[in-house]
């Protein structure tokens, strides 16, 4: 969704798991990564903020970091159903 959508120059950051987890969803596509499930979003986002947010496990994502989010200008555009660990690996596309 992300690969298609994306303009050029729009920035990515994936948030909740290790970089090579994050390629199966984003491609060649340049991203930057927070891991802890968004924990410390607030030093790890860059500056300026990507227009996207990948969000892996979304549902061990704290309901703060949710709101901080909100706070920021982005809002949940799309969630997939998990296929991976007995369909608890949902993904959430977040778009500022």
């Amino acid at each position: 969704m992300v690969l298609e959508r994306a303009a050029p120059g729009e920035a990515v950051h994936a948030i909740g798991l290790k970089q090579q987890v994050s390629r199966a969803y984003l491609g060649s596509m340049p991203f930057s990564w927070s891991g802890d499930h968004g924990a410390r979003l607030a030093e790890e986002l860059p500056d300026p903020p990507p227009t996207w947010l990948v969000m892996l496990y979304p549902q061990r994502v704290d309901d703060s970091v949710r709101e901080s989010l909100r706070q920021r200008g982005y809002g949940r555009i799309a969630r997939f159903h998990g296929w991976i660990d007995w369909g608890g690996g949902d993904v959430e596309v977040w778009r500022r």
